[in-house]
């Protein structure tokens, strides 16, 4: 007896292809922290520990 798999069809794909986007793209959070680090900019403490935290 042998197992099949069924190919998932198209409304599976596209939820799961928006599931992998967010999680590779960044919250607004930390798109402001990366922009003022890459603007060469420090945050006072404690913020700055999530901003180094973040680059590491």
């Amino acid at each position: 007896m042998g197992y099949f798999i069924n190919s998932p069809n198209f409304n599976v794909i596209q939820v799961i292809s928006s599931a992998i986007e967010e999680m590779n793209s960044p919250t607004d959070e930390q798109a402001a922290l990366i922009r003022i680090t890459l603007e060469g900019r420090k945050m006072s403490y404690p913020d700055r520990y999530q901003q180094e935290n973040l680059l590491n």
